[in-house]
């Protein structure tokens, strides 16, 4: 029979508070480095859009600015200004394959909403 939190002995709720304490400071170390990847990764993205699709400008938002905001499902989002017309689609199909472990949402600031446009005006964050 398996036991509730009600059951368990002083000595077992002392294990497994121990055990889960652990368990949290491990998660939050992986997805402190989890974090500096995702930097990493960001700032390659932007030097691939300069490069190879003619970026002028690269910005981060989103969560990436903001340590207690990101977490283990968190994506790279990359505001882009500059990319002709005719080879923004390569850019974008670039950015979906670009990393195994991070999506990154590719942000053209004359197709987004005039709120999201606000918000990266506010908080973006650019990448040279």
């Amino acid at each position: 029979m398996t036991k509730t939190a009600k059951n368990l002995t002083q000595e077992e709720l002392k294990k497994f508070k121990d055990s889960y304490r652990q368990r949290k400071i491990q998660q939050d170390l992986n997805l402190n480095k989890r974090f500096d990847e995702a930097w990493r990764v960001a700032r390659k993205a932007a030097q691939v859009l300069y490069k190879n699709y003619q970026a002028t400008k690269v910005q981060v938002f989103g969560s990436l600015l903001d340590r207690s905001r990101f977490h283990h499902w968190s994506d790279i989002d990359l505001v882009v200004w500059g990319i002709p017309d005719d080879i923004y689609l390569r850019a974008y199909g670039a950015m979906i394959d670009f990393h195994p472990h991070f999506k990154i949402d590719l942000i053209n600031p004359d197709d987004c909403s005039p709120l999201l446009r606000e918000v990266i005006q506010k908080e973006g964050v650019e990448i040279k």
